[in-house]
């Protein structure tokens, strides 16, 4: 069976005052995502190329600030897991540092500091940096599956720089665990597996095999990771990470996370090509044997757009749960591909 991508057209005409009030006609694109069903609109308006990100005054205004995630500060600024749990206090590996989220959106919510650097422009990030805080991030949630066997999901959350949500700029991923999944979470994971019950299949397998066939919106790879461009993004765009032949993230050996880093790395040049410099991104992941979700990454770009700097996030979204975008999921594929390489 095919996985369909249903997509269609509406038109709206009217007297444009941007071709001498002549009858002009835009399409507009609806598309449906071929798991969820959510929709998203495909705009034909074009703005001229992004200007140049200027972090000064933000890097500035930061360093005024006591930054808690710092090394000097983060002994006595960051919360400290239970003694009885991590008599550490603290879970590390290389520079990135686990520790529990003083301000906590769930039961288990912990904070994962990816490196001494307070301030690290997307494409300055180091490899090394992801493969420890993703390593740490394993070391946290074997814990918390011992300690708990009811918590069955889990992600690694990443808003990167204030425009994306950020209260802070020094990088950092946010780690939720839980018995009952978030909204979102939950959808891709009961569709998923209603998906390999009927077909015996992991639907993301599938869908991988089928873009990669139509060579319309996949990437590339690196190593057994594989990046693709959404047909229906959850944002202006959206980048999706599927490791092949993968059933958890908690068994994912130190060259598969190499792998992931890589990608990830890759995937932030071309966003800085693009003069994007915030973003967020999720790995979902289930915490119990099964075998129809392999570990799933999504990354959304977080923009402004010109002239006043607007949010790319408007009524749309927020009041009718649908997705706009000007960028054509076919166009990021082709732009991204020569970084992937």
């Amino acid at each position: 069976m095919d996985i369909p991508f249903n997509k269609k057209e509406i038109a709206s005409t009217f007297l444009s005052p941007l071709n001498e009030f002549k009858p002009t006609t835009v399409t507009i694109e609806i598309r449906q995502d071929p798991l969820t069903r959510h929709r998203t609109r495909l705009v034909p308006y074009r703005f001229k190329n992004l200007g140049d990100p200027d972090l000064a005054a933000l890097l500035d205004e930061s360093l005024k600030r006591l930054c808690p995630f710092c090394p000097e500060h983060l002994p006595q600024r960051a919360a400290r897991f239970l003694e009885d749990w991590v008599p550490q206090k603290h879970i590390r590996k290389g520079e990135a540092v686990i520790f529990p989220n003083a301000f906590p959106y769930e039961k288990h919510n912990a904070v994962c500091v990816l490196c001494s650097r307070h301030f690290v422009p997307l494409q300055d990030f180091h490899s090394q940096w992801i493969v420890d805080a993703l390593s740490a991030c394993q070391d946290y949630f074997r814990l918390l599956v011992k300690r708990d066997s009811t918590i069955l999901y889990g992600s690694i959350n990443w808003n990167f720089l204030p425009l994306s949500g950020a209260g802070l700029i020094h990088p950092h991923f946010q780690l939720l665990a839980q018995n009952r999944p978030t909204r979102y979470e939950g959808e891709i994971h009961h569709k998923t597996k209603r998906y390999f019950q009927k077909f015996g299949r992991p639907f993301f397998f599938d869908l991988l095999k089928q873009e990669q066939k139509k060579e319309e919106r996949y990437i590339g790879c690196s190593g057994r990771v594989h990046w693709l461009s959404a047909f229906a993004p959850l944002g202006v765009m959206e980048i999706m990470g599927v490791r092949e032949k993968s059933r958890s993230f908690l068994t994912l050996s130190e060259k598969s996370l190499r792998e992931f880093a890589a990608g990830l790395i890759r995937v932030f040049g071309y966003l800085a090509s693009k003069n994007i410099s915030s973003l967020n991104m999720a790995i979902y992941f289930s915490l119990e044997k099964q075998d129809y979700f392999p570990p799933l990454v999504k990354i959304i770009p977080r923009i402004e757009l010109p002239p006043l700097k607007v949010s790319e996030i408007n009524y749309f979204e927020r009041l009718h749960h649908e997705i706009l975008t000007f960028y054509p999921p076919e166009e990021v594929a082709k732009e991204m591909q020569p970084f992937l390489t």
